[in-house]
């Protein structure tokens, strides 16, 4: 229905034409291309809601099920994409949880029908591993590139970029972010999450030990994962936290836990890790080299 450019529609639903009175044009991406008036029946998405004829002048979409001109049964439905769908499923098991969560609910979200959810999802159960599933590999995704693109800048810089990676993300997906760390993750989405912060924290690992080695303190070990792992959970839990306190500009606290976590590893001392590690480098008696430049 966000398509619609004249005529009166009181909410979600769907049309189903009964009268086509003109059609101009070609369909075109973002939908001003086919334009289609027509007399249609509206069928609210909320139960209990009677349908009702109205007129109606729409803009349609490329590959989006809409009739080109001279066909028989013009179809007036535009269907979201699948990407638009599981955005949807992610807000609803954000805001519900997976119990409460209806698929009546989603489909209405999304501007779609329970069968169309079900054709391409599955059960809830798939949906939700879906949506878990999408939410990790969109983060992963961002923050590979950002390891790959600060491979040649400091420990101290490649932290900061990793820990602004996860607020900016939180901040524009909120619902994405939340199903994944929300407070309370079941099934697919803990093992989801899991994936997500055991890849990120290997990948800072690797880079503390690389920067570790190079500067004479030995290949750390299992302080290199504790010091992964903290800085992961410092990320993600301020990221969360900074969503749900309104007062909070979202910038302003991604650089706050930046600020944080980098005066944390400028006062390391190399002489614990040491002895985590059960190691004695050459420099561990020195607590000046931390793991900051």
């Amino acid at each position: 229905l966000r398509y619609v450019r004249e005529g009166s529609l009181p909410g979600p639903g769907i049309l189903r034409v009964v009268h086509r009175i003109s059609t101009t044009g070609r369909p075109a991406p973002g939908g001003t291309g086919l334009v289609v008036t027509a007399v249609v029946r509206y069928f609210p998405a909320r139960v209990g809601k009677r349908s009702e004829v109205v007129a109606v002048t729409v803009d349609c979409r490329v590959n989006r099920n809409v009739t080109l001109p001279g066909s028989k049964v013009p179809n007036m439905i535009v269907r979201p994409s699948d990407e638009e769908m599981l955005d949807a499923a992610c807000t609803v098991f954000a805001e519900a949880g997976f119990h409460a969560a209806t698929m009546e609910e989603i489909a209405t979200r999304a501007r779609t029908t329970k069968p169309t959810l079900y054709a391409h999802f599955g059960a809830k159960e798939d949906l939700y591993r879906k949506c878990a599933e999408w939410a990790a590999d969109a983060l992963g995704t961002r923050l590979l590139r950002v390891y790959a693109e600060a491979a040649e800048l400091s420990l101290e810089e490649q932290v900061r970029a990793s820990t602004d990676t996860f607020f900016a993300y939180a901040a524009a997906n909120p619902a994405k972010f939340l199903l994944l760390f929300g407070a309370d993750p079941i099934g697919a989405v803990t093992a989801a999450r899991q994936r997500l912060t055991g890849a990120t924290a290997e990948e800072i690992a690797a880079r503390i030990r690389d920067f570790t080695e190079r500067k004479g303190q030995g290949r750390w070990g299992v302080s290199a994962e504790l010091c992964a792992a903290l800085i992961v959970g410092a990320s993600v839990e301020g990221a969360r936290h900074a969503l749900f306190r309104e007062e909070l500009d979202p910038a302003a606290a991604g650089a706050f836990a930046t600020s944080f976590m980098t005066a944390a590893l400028r006062h390391l001392d190399p002489r614990i890790a040491a002895e985590i590690d059960g190691t004695t480098g050459p420099d561990s008696g020195r607590a000046a080299n931390s793991p900051s430049g």
